[in-house]
């Protein structure tokens, strides 16, 4: 069963676009209190297993959000966390007047199904969305499009303190919150894009966490695949490489971000994470030596195994 259930009040803008939430971050690297990273403190394993949650959330940004498909409407996108306890109807209800538009019909001179200079709003007065289940959805913030080039087949995104909440059952909460820039150069092989943007996350269960992203991603279709900015994200591997610091109130850790090997996204895959395949290494390096976080995936529907490799002894 998808997270991503897709709520198309907004469809007849441009056909087939949807908005999801790409995991963003500033280009600043001093953390949500401006302090540097300090690398001191220990990586715990409780604290690597969340790395590696908060991580497989950004991951599934980048394959539900760097897409113009993935602009227009609200998605619904459980947290990989939240998967765990809700398990039940995805359906939403869709309210009227969500988002509005800086523009309607935005202008698009080039006619690449970019838009020149659009800004999405989100209000969550308006933008509550619920179930049967006890389970309501908001959304809160703006998103603003922007074609650099009539020419370039690119795009910008810029997110401006854009928060999407779900609470369940009333007294579980998940929050999460997307500040900053994603820049995106594509083809019809792929893109290649720049994520430097800030995520902070919270929930009933975890203390709050912001996660400042340095991120090069790449994609490339599977042979016989398109992408094309206004359409879903076809099958394809996806390549990560950069530096995540996060803060969690005074202790501010950097982590470097590899790909080992690809990130197979299966595009048929009819689950949460359709990543198939894959190895990411996230690392910690400190005076005593490197903490490495692997994460690897071996399946539709299948959780990834994460692998936690302290500082060898001497």
């Amino acid at each position: 069963m998808s997270r991503r259930s897709h709520l198309a009040h907004a469809s007849s803008i441009f056909a087939g676009l949807a908005l999801a939430l790409a995991a963003c971050s500033n280009d600043s690297m001093t953390g949500g209190t401006g302090n540097p990273p300090n690398n001191i403190t220990p990586l715990t394993r409780a604290e690597a297993q969340d790395v590696a949650d908060e991580m497989r959330g950004e991951i599934g940004g980048v394959t539900t959000g760097l897409s113009l498909s993935a602009i227009m409407t609200p998605t619904f996108q459980v947290p990989v966390e939240a998967t765990r306890v809700f398990q039940g109807p995805r359906a939403f209800s869709t309210p009227p007047d969500c988002p509005t538009f800086s523009e309607f019909p935005p202008t698009d001179l080039d006619h690449d199904r970019v838009p020149d200079d659009l800004t999405i709003t989100f209000d969550s007065l308006k933008c509550t969305f619920g179930t049967a289940g006890r389970a309501v959805f908001t959304i809160n913030g703006t998103i603003h499009i922007v074609d650099p080039s009539q020419t370039d087949k690119a795009f910008r995104i810029e997110f401006g303190q854009l928060q999407q909440k779900f609470v369940f059952q009333d007294s579980l909460f998940w929050l999460r919150r997307v500040d900053g820039v994603v820049q995106l150069l594509t083809s019809a092989a792929g893109f290649s894009a720049t994520d430097s943007t800030t995520v902070g996350r919270e929930s009933s269960r975890r203390p709050t966490a912001e996660l400042a992203k340095k991120w090069n991603v790449s994609f490339v279709a599977d042979a016989g695949g398109t992408f094309a900015p206004h359409m879903p994200l076809p099958s394809g591997d996806l390549t990560i490489a950069g530096s995540t610091q996060r803060t969690r109130g005074d202790d501010v850790k950097l982590f470097s971000v590899t790909t080992v090997t690809p990130l197979h996204f299966d595009s048929t895959c009819n689950a949460d994470d359709r990543i198939v395949s894959g190895e990411l290494d996230i690392v910690y390096t400190r005076a005593s030596g490197t903490t490495t976080v692997n994460i690897k995936w071996d399946g539709c529907g299948v959780d990834p195994v994460v692998t936690v490799t302290p500082p060898a002894t001497t």
